[in-house]
């Protein structure tokens, strides 16, 4: 059932970089410009959970505290050095605050750093599901939701540098697809264990970059005390549905054989 579930997340990935369609009415546009710190602040939240969820994960998946050390923190620099590169990598941008990107090349620098940014996706997703189905689903929302943001911004950035709205559509659902890249190389090293627990400990260091280096310096930048305690809030919000999930769902785990493993179970052996 693992490869259905993988299989449906990237759909439903991809398909979430057609979200830009809803903000060619104005209205709609407007909207998200006013909103957007509302969807940033749920989204951190979420990251949150997910990186407690994942990070309790690979300690549970090592018998070893410094390998899932060592790799959440490569995929921490990972993260930095990317950016530092392609700074591209992660736009949080309204229409209002695109103009500077004036011309095809910065768009196209865009476009490749959205490329990466779903080839490591795609990298996340596999191992999420191999270690539980919870875990995969938790991750893959928090994905969806950063991607629902990611790609509103960047339809916003390709519209000011003279696309037309079908054709930056186009071009985001095209670098989706680089997704399935990340899936493919994550389902060739996700057959052993210890890479399994290094792919995710990897993905848990990239989240706390997303949380730590993005959203959240996003999100309180230029703030005023009263929009302050109200994204703190939402982002209470964001960690506190997935945390309530985390507690009403059983979690079970894939064996090597395929079977599945309840954590009640695993405790009692």
């Amino acid at each position: 059932m693992e490869y259905v579930y993988i299989t449906i997340s990237v759909l439903i990935i991809i398909l979430g970089s057609l979200s830009g369609i809803l903000f060619i009415n104005k209205k709609f546009e407007k909207f998200f410009q006013e909103k957007i710190k509302y969807f940033i602040a749920f989204s951190a939240g979420v990251f949150l959970m997910t990186v407690f969820s994942v990070t309790k994960e690979v300690f549970e998946l090592s018998q070893n505290f410094v390998y899932p050390v060592l790799f959440i923190a490569s995929g921490f620099l990972f993260s930095v050095v990317l950016n530092i590169f392609i700074p591209e990598t992660h736009q949080h941008h309204t229409s209002k605050d695109c103009q500077h990107t004036k011309n095809k090349h910065s768009a196209k620098k865009v476009l490749i750093g959205d490329s990466i940014h779903n080839i490591t996706d795609g990298l996340i997703i596999v191992p999420a599901f191999f270690a539980s189905t919870y875990l995969g689903a938790v991750t893959v929302f928090s994905i969806f939701i950063h991607e629902f943001i990611q790609e509103v911004s960047e339809f916003f950035v390709l519209k000011k540098a003279g696309y037309s709205s079908k054709k930056a559509l186009f071009r985001n659902f095209l670098t989706s697809l680089t997704i399935i890249l990340g899936v493919l190389i994550a389902l060739l090293i996700s057959q052993n264990n210890f890479l399994e627990m290094s792919l995710l400990s990897f993905s848990a260091g990239i989240f706390l970059n997303i949380i730590f280096k993005d959203l959240l310096p996003e999100l309180y930048k230029k703030v005023s005390k009263k929009n302050l305690v109200l994204y703190t809030l939402i982002l209470i919000l964001g960690f506190g549905v997935l945390y309530s999930v985390n507690l009403l769902t059983p979690h079970t785990h894939v064996l090597e054989d395929g079977q599945h493993q309840n954590d009640h179970d695993h405790e009692h052996e």
